[in-house]
């Protein structure tokens, strides 16, 4: 209980936490196809728009999209079986964004 009480202790748990998080997430990616997991990472970890996506892919707007649909739903898939709440709410907001 005292720990609880210890930012230091919170903080470290909470890193902890952060790196198992980041762990489960990339091995979840690790299960997308090699084009999902480009389109995925174009999009939701540098930024980048669908339109900008398809330009430099040469590929169609709503293949892009399509490629993020299912990504996104095979992470949460794989996610959810881990049911870990954190990487749900993480991963929903990546869906909104």
């Amino acid at each position: 209980m005292a720990h609880l009480l210890d930012p230091e202790a919170n903080i470290v748990e909470d890193q902890i936490l952060t790196k198992e998080n980041e762990r489960r997430l990339q091995l979840a990616l690790d299960h997308l196809s090699p084009q999902q997991k480009l389109i995925f990472t174009l999009s939701r970890h540098q930024g980048m728009k669908h339109e900008e996506i398809a330009s430099r892919l040469n590929i169609s707007r709503n293949t892009v999209k399509t490629h993020l649909v299912h990504a996104l739903k095979t992470l949460r898939d794989l996610l959810h079986f881990h049911s870990d709440s954190a990487l749900l709410l993480l991963l929903s907001f990546w869906t909104i964004c």
